[in-house]
């Protein structure tokens, strides 16, 4: 009976801690990267995010133009919110890695709550857009990142049309069902 037991072939402990060690370090140098990456990606989400409000704005603003409205364009953030849907093509903020964008002045601003912390844990990257044309390198920041309008549509209505009348004049947001519109995964 003994002498079947030592033919009995097996890992012994040591092999099997030495397997366990072995992956614990390749986790242990494999883990802050992926954590890094996951960042980074964030940070080009908010930088895509704003490109593509900027091209909503645009377009608004080619609107404005036709119609010859007096409008001051986009006041606030609700308003802001409106641009999401179908008409100026703005599908809201990216909602895993938590972008918030807002309009100051004529500069639209964009970060990712779940981005870089470049300056410690309260700070994030801030990207800008100059409406009235060109960019500019992020800069750290640590407030943007707490306002803002987040993902999708404010109401559960947004523009299928142009946000102004033929006369000129704000009109309320009809149409479709913008609800769902949540931005992008």
């Amino acid at each position: 009976m003994l002498s079947k037991m030592r033919n009995v072939k097996g890992f012994t402990l040591i092999e099997l801690m030495v397997v366990v060690a072995i992956i614990g370090i390749i986790l242990a140098i494999a883990i802050p990267y992926y954590i890094s990456y996951k960042r980074s990606a964030c940070d080009k989400a908010a930088a895509g995010d704003l490109v593509q409000l900027a091209a909503a704005l645009q377009r608004l603003e080619s609107d404005r133009e036709v119609v010859n409205s007096t409008d001051t364009g986009i006041a606030n953030a609700t308003q802001l919110g409106y641009m999401v849907g179908p008409y100026y093509g703005w599908g809201g903020s990216t909602r895993k890695c938590d972008v918030r964008v807002q309009l100051v002045g004529e500069e639209a601003q964009a970060c990712a709550v779940n981005g870089s912390h470049p300056a410690g844990s309260d700070s994030r990257y801030m990207f800008r857009i100059n409406l009235a044309g060109g960019t500019d390198l992020p800069v750290t920041h640590t407030t943007v990142c707490t306002t803002g309008v987040v993902y999708g549509a404010p109401t559960a209505t947004c523009y299928t049309e142009s946000i102004y009348t033929a006369g000129g004049v704000l009109r309320t947001p009809a149409g479709t069902d913008c609800s769902l519109i949540v931005g992008g995964s």
